[in-house]
């Protein structure tokens, strides 16, 4: 299988490197992945800026390459330019962190996986709750056992979005196919640099689960400690007020 791994906590993070390592011992694997963290940028492309790419020796059996921009540009950058084979599957991570419910929203994570659907190819996106204790051996090895079950789920119509809850093997209850969870966020700015305020401020965030969250939800499953599984498409049409809405209100010209 021709597999393009990408993530958005840099070339060097220690979840991405786990996997294409596990999957490159009998798949033909590229990582392209960003020089440097790029947490948090959601679908972000760089229309404007150019991007410098650097072949990196990185994993034995795998071509690797650093890109200055985001992994929404990875993903494009590496279909496009330079992958001269097709495409079996597009994964994003292993995460250091989980990617849950309204997460989905900000993840670049989950954004270079989108990438990947839009441009017609099986996408998922791979995280790991915690904040450390990662067990991305675990994590990959699950990924590599079910990678073509992950191929067939997704199908170019839908990505699959996985979060491994935290701690080890041992610790793992099971796999729940669950919907999202719906959160809101607890924020506020502390200054970056207390001795010199002018350095700018730096965002803080607690996520609150709401009274509306489906209580099935992968946010639920995977604090009981389920590896979840949630099928994310494009469509983010509301259909339902489609429907109320017509026929209710006159347009004004």
């Amino acid at each position: 299988m021709n597999i393009l791994i990408s993530n958005d906590d840099g070339i060097s993070a220690p979840g991405l490197q786990t996997l294409a390592r596990a999957l490159a011992r009998d798949h033909r694997v590229t990582v392209i992945a960003p020089e440097s963290e790029r947490s948090g940028s959601g679908h972000w492309t760089s229309l404007k800026s150019p991007i410098k790419v650097k072949q990196v020796t990185l994993i034995e059996g795998a071509d690797c390459y650093a890109l200055s921009g985001t992994p929404v540009d990875c993903v494009k950058f590496g279909i496009s330019f330079v992958m001269k084979q097709k495409v079996d599957l597009v994964l994003s991570g292993i995460n250091h962190g989980r990617n849950l419910g309204t997460d989905v929203l900000y993840s670049g994570t989950v954004g270079a996986a989108l990438e990947g659907l839009i441009m017609g190819y099986p996408s998922a996106a791979l995280s790991h709750a915690g904040r450390d204790n990662y067990d991305f051996e675990f994590a990959a090895e699950f990924v590599e056992k079910n990678l073509e079950k992950i191929r067939q789920m997704s199908g170019a119509r839908r990505v699959i979005n996985i979060n491994f809850p935290k701690g080890g093997r041992e610790l793992v209850k099971g796999v729940r196919l669950c919907p999202l969870g719906r959160e809101n966020y607890q924020d506020w700015y502390k200054i970056y640099n207390e001795q010199n305020e002018e350095e700018g401020y730096i965002l803080q965030s607690l996520p609150n689960l709401q009274p509306d969250s489906p209580e099935d939800s992968d946010i639920i499953f995977c604090k009981q400690g389920y590896i979840t599984i949630t099928p994310i498409k494009l469509d983010m049409t509301d259909y339902d007020a489609l429907r109320d809405i017509e026929g209710k209100y006159r347009w004004t010209l």
